[in-house]
């Protein structure tokens, strides 16, 4: 899961990418699951917020998400939590994270869409201390837009391509954008939480 590069690019930079956290098969399976949630009209305008301060803002995001229930994982998913519970425990056993429990949402951007800049812990209360985005988009191309960019802690910014299977982990507080993408862009966001 975490090999040693992965650990040293966490350990100094807040963040890491997994090239392949899940194989092709189980990824289509997924985007499958994605797929048949959109028919069924289950996806859902993102907001910006926790509580009743949520609101849909078209001017920050742009995304549509269908929130994941740990309790019942569908099988296309259990690959997808299974990976993250080992995740979970790589992390809090070298990095002494305390990390808990998992929240996570399933997300779509259609074309247009995008998220501006900002950080996954909420101003109040905020349990969140990694995120974590797995890439749902087979044959990525440049031109398709819809890049994640990550402002690193000195003063740099990574800028990287949704490709399949792809996982990236990184600390909450890191801000963080979704640039407009050319055609529709699916993943997996997650967050581990502290007690």
């Amino acid at each position: 899961m975490l090999d040693a590069a992965a650990l040293d690019s966490f350990e100094r930079d807040g963040r890491a990418v997994l090239p392949a956290f899940l194989d092709a098969h189980q990824i289509a399976d997924i985007q499958a699951h994605l797929h048949q949630l959109q028919r069924e009209q289950q996806l859902k305008r993102a907001g910006i917020g926790k509580g009743s301060a949520l609101q849909v803002v078209n001017e920050q995001r742009g995304d549509y998400i269908f929130w994941l229930d740990a309790q019942e994982v569908p099988s296309a998913l259990q690959p997808y939590f299974q990976g993250m519970e080992s995740l979970r425990s790589q992390l809090n056993r070298y990095f002494y994270l305390g990390l808990h429990e998992l929240e996570a949402h399933l997300a779509l951007y259609p074309k247009g869409a995008f998220y501006k800049k900002h950080s996954d812990r909420h101003q109040q209360g905020s349990k969140r201390v990694v995120s974590a985005v797995l890439y749902l988009n087979t044959t990525w191309e440049t031109t398709d837009g819809g890049e994640l960019v990550l402002d690193l802690e000195k003063g740099t910014s990574e800028k990287i391509k949704p490709e399949a299977g792809k996982m990236v982990i990184f600390l909450s507080h890191l801000m963080h954008e979704v640039q407009v993408t050319q055609r529709d862009r699916m993943s997996i966001t997650g967050w581990f939480l502290e007690r």
